[in-house]
């Protein structure tokens, strides 16, 4: 009602019916099965604005394809559950060598990776870990800024590689 007098404000009824309508509604928790690896070196230091944006967009693709996914950092990794089949891996650059090595054995156990970045800098940023793109089973490649990407590189075609029982797009 308004304040001073008893007129009734018609808006609360259709909260009233809202909430009414929400009552019936009985949510059912669906475990997902694609993960967005977040990472967690990368975004303290220089140029985080870039990366946080780069991590935005991919939650935005996720969520216009109506994926339903779950986030976990790199931090995390021992609390993948069982039923993930996907793993997103956005900007990958400069993983600690524990991160990177629990991505590969749950590619290697039968997992999906995909991949956008060059795995193959140090925490410190610096290239030193080109072996890791081999354990990914991927070429390799010269090593360059994961923020100046040459413009032949937006035309390349994916590249897909068999990695034990899993996959690494």
């Amino acid at each position: 009602v308004h304040r001073e007098s008893y007129v009734t404000k018609p808006w609360l009824h259709a909260l009233q019916q809202s909430y009414l309508l929400a009552s019936f509604v009985q949510p059912v928790y669906e475990a997902p099965e694609v993960y967005l690896l977040v990472p967690d070196q990368n975004r303290i230091g220089p140029r985080f604005n870039e990366i946080h944006q780069a991590l935005f967009r991919a939650i935005d693709l996720l969520l216009d394809q109506r994926v339903n996914f779950g986030v976990l950092n790199e931090e995390d990794l021992d609390k993948l559950p069982p039923q993930a089949r996907a793993i997103l891996w956005p900007l990958p650059y400069c993983p600690t060598d524990a991160a990177f090595a629990g991505v590969r054995d749950w590619v290697k156990a039968g997992g999906s990776l995909y991949l956008s970045g060059d795995v193959s800098f140090d925490p410190q940023r610096q290239p030193t870990r080109s072996s890791r793109r081999a354990e990914l089973g991927l070429a390799k490649t010269p090593v360059a800024s994961p923020f100046d990407v040459p413009a032949e590189a937006w035309g390349q075609a994916p590249v897909e590689t068999q990695v034990g029982q899993g996959k690494v797009l």
